[in-house]
């Protein structure tokens, strides 16, 4: 059976696709790794039957706080009831200098996004990004994202006035 897009003609935006691309691109970048490697710690966990293993784990560069790359972690629920949940990474890569500028123009668009978003590893910086809050707190890669959200939202609005 063939697989049907969930693009049509008429949605289809030439932009946003190639955006994504470029980001999910950027995963598989040394960048990336030397990012995630400057940011590992190693910590010792105890399994279940008391023998203490070596595991990689990352610090956040804001918090400080170190969050192990994936683990199980026990959700208890308003009903008593407990469920062991494998976990994702739970740190992200962030650009200290944000890839999406204030004054972007569409036409070098392209060619701007890709020398922001393929920056050096100095310009890169381990924050941890986790669903939710954790001992109430909230994650710092998304506090981060929220105020550069605002500040290019109040940025547009100033510009279409």
């Amino acid at each position: 059976m063939i697989k049907k897009s969930k693009f049509t003609y008429e949605n289809f935006r030439l932009e946003v696709f190639v955006t994504a691309l470029l980001r999910n691109a950027f995963k598989l970048t040394p960048q990336y790794d030397d990012a995630l490697n400057r940011a590992k710690r190693k910590i010792i966990v105890y399994s279940k039957h008391g023998k203490p293993m070596e595991r990689n784990a990352h610090e956040c560069a804001h918090c400080h706080r170190i969050f192990q790359d994936k683990h199980v972690e026990t959700i208890k629920h308003d009903d008593g009831t407990t469920e062991k949940v494998k976990t994702k990474r739970v740190v992200a890569v962030d650009h200290i200098d944000p890839v999406v500028a204030l004054d972007r123009d569409m036409d070098p668009y392209y060619s701007m996004l890709v020398a922001r978003l393929y920056c050096g590893v100095e310009n890169l910086q381990v924050l941890c990004n986790y669903p939710g809050k954790r001992d109430g707190v909230i994650a710092c890669h998304k506090i981060k994202t929220k105020i550069e959200n605002a500040k290019l939202a109040a940025y547009r609005k100033a510009k279409k006035k």
